[in-house]
């Protein structure tokens, strides 16, 4: 299967073509129209599966490793 996709290079630069076209975009949007107009999809409910992300130290605020924390707090 991997060999069909072609080299990872030309892979990663398709997706990164897509993303700035704005393709996924796209077919989230009609996904979305499409599953609404079957009755398939709920839009008073919106999850978020926190399980895959994925926060580095540094955005919990605790600084880089080995380098100076700095915390600016606009309001």
């Amino acid at each position: 299967m991997l060999d069909e996709l072609g080299p990872w290079s030309s892979v990663y630069q398709r997706f990164r073509d897509w993303r700035n076209q704005r393709v996924f975009d796209q077919m989230l949007k009609r996904l979305q129209l499409k599953l609404n107009e079957n009755g398939q999809i709920d839009l008073k409910t919106w999850m978020i599966d926190s399980t895959a992300v994925r926060a580095s130290r540094s955005s919990a605020g605790a600084g880089k490793k080995g380098g100076l924390m700095s915390l600016t707090i606009t309001l």
